[in-house]
């Protein structure tokens, strides 16, 4: 009996990544996420944890320093992996510099704005070397562009389990 491929480029894997950024696409339009809802500071990085635990893969968590797990944060999204080879978020890994990013990767920049870490959305197409996110922004979940005049480097993750 052949062992089946897992891990990232496994068909299963592919399959989990290509609902990721479908559930994105899907929710386009939706108030779900509105940040400008009190007690919700964190709406996008919570968009993309929810999208990805209903696309089918575990849900993404990193460790606080009392050792409990957590959704990451924008921020953490936005950070590299560390230069030791651990990863921050598990079952994820950041892209390296020339990697081109594919539908399902999560992309993110860090940036302090008043009590946010950054800012975190799902790729859900490449054309032509422009990427397509989908973020929950002040009001709705909409196609975001992430990048402009003086905007910090987007960091883009891609699951790996599976």
């Amino acid at each position: 009996m052949k062992a089946q491929q897992t891990g990232e480029g496994s068909p299963t894997n592919l399959e989990t990544r290509s609902a990721i950024a479908q559930g994105a696409v899907d929710q386009v339009g939706s108030t779900a996420y509105n940040y400008a809802v009190p007690g919700l500071p964190d709406t996008c990085s919570k968009f993309v944890a929810d999208t990805i635990q209903n696309a089918g893969a575990d849900r993404p968590q990193t460790p606080t320093a009392e050792g409990r797990m957590q959704d990451p944060s924008a921020g953490e999204w936005g950070s590299r992996d560390g230069s030791n080879g651990k990863t921050l978020i598990q079952q994820w890994r950041s892209l390296t510099c020339g990697e081109t990013p594919q539908p399902g990767d999560v992309a993110a920049v860090k940036v302090t704005i008043g009590t946010a870490t950054g800012h975190s959305g799902i790729v859900t197409q490449v054309t032509n070397g422009k990427v397509w996110v989908v973020a929950s922004d002040s009001k709705r979940i909409e196609y975001n562009k992430f990048l402009g005049s003086g905007a910090p480097e987007v960091v883009y993750h891609r699951y790996i389990g599976d």
